[in-house]
């Protein structure tokens, strides 16, 4: 499988179907609605871990109560360590129970496959506090928390947000 660019992962989502089934034929719900003729569907991108969710089989999302948020594609101006990938912020659990699950950046690398597109998937920062954004700008990347604490193991109260700046030296 070979690297795949931001443009033609773009490209391939603009033009797809703006629902996206692993299956169409199996329904998830009762009430899910029959597909329109003509639709097609994407399959989406498989995570293949090792990180946001990965549990030793292959899954196409992350944790459940996480929800990835900012998204950026790192091209040439980024540290060679990025070039080529994707980090994508991913919001931290509301729920009080084990796991917490988000409050990271995940780095994504993102190949073609013979069925559609799969995606290695690391930590790249970790612990955050329920990051919503990221964006590079004069060489450095800015995460953008929601709010804190980083997790739920303690009664720490709701803390205003924050903006990171985090440069490579």
């Amino acid at each position: 499988s070979s690297s795949v660019s931001a443009s033609a992962i773009c490209s391939a989502t603009i033009s797809a179907a703006p629902v996206q089934f692993g299956d169409s034929t199996n329904k998830p719900y009762a009430y899910t609605p029959e597909t329109s003729p003509g639709q097609t569907f994407t399959r989406p991108v498989v995570n293949l871990g090792p990180a946001g969710g990965f549990a030793g089989q292959t899954i196409s999302t992350f944790h459940p109560h996480s929800s990835p948020a900012g998204i950026i594609y790192c091209g040439e101006k980024a540290p060679a360590s990025l070039r080529g990938s994707f980090l994508v912020t991913r919001y931290g659990n509301l729920l009080k129970r084990d796991p917490d699950v988000g409050f990271d950046l995940l780095q994504m690398r993102v190949k073609k496959t013979a069925t559609g597109y799969a995606a290695e998937t690391t930590t790249w920062l970790a612990p955050l506090a329920r990051p919503i954004d990221v964006v590079q700008h004069n060489g450095a990347f800015y995460v953008l928390e929601y709010s804190r604490p980083l997790n739920h193991k303690g009664d720490v109260p709701m803390l205003p947000g924050r903006l990171l700046e985090l440069k490579v030296k």
